[in-house]
This record gives structure tokens, sequence and C-alpha cells, in this order.
């Protein structure tokens, strides 16, 4: 946590009984976690780790073939956009 975002850096920490201690820092991890994870980053991240969780499902469970069909976009989005980058930098150029 960060010093300003730590519930134990401030003043009245001390004065808190043990069980309001324990339940502020869970509160507060879990208001961080649902900032993360609101975020578009957190998001992102969230997609991304639920298709490879898919693809490695598939893989495991012996259709190897479909789990490669769910990897392919993952592949093939960074050639196509810059594909798509280089057609309008192309068109803008000449």
């Amino acid at each position: 946590m960060p010093a300003g975002d730590d519930p134990r850096q401030h003043p009245w920490w001390q004065h808190l009984p043990a069980e309001g201690r324990r339940q502020a820092l869970r509160q507060r991890r879990r208001h961080r976690l649902w900032q993360a994870l609101s975020s578009r980053r957190g998001l992102l991240l969230l997609l991304l780790l639920l298709l490879l969780a898919a693809i490695a499902a598939l893989a495991a469970g012996g259709a190897g073939g479909m789990g490669l069909a769910l990897l392919l976009p993952l592949a093939l989005l960074p050639a196509l956009a810059g594909f798509s980058y280089w057609l309008t930098w192309r068109e803008f150029h000449r």
C-alpha cells in the first residue's frame, strides 16, 4: 500500500481495537481491488486471464484444436493493427 493510503499512518489508528484494525485493512484492500478491476486496464487484464483460462481448460480436456482457435485472436491482433497502421500511413504519405 502507498503510504498515503495506509490507514496505519493515521494518528487515530492506535485507538482502534484489534478487530477494528483488521476490518479497516480488509475494507481498504477490497476497495483497492475493486478500483483496480473497475479500471480499463483491470478489465482488459481480467478478460485476458479468462481467455487464457478457457484455452488452458480446453487444452487439458483434450480439445487442443479449439484452444488453438481461441488463441488466434491474441496472435493475429498485433499483426492486424500493424497492417492497418501501415495502410493508413501509406495513404496519407503518398
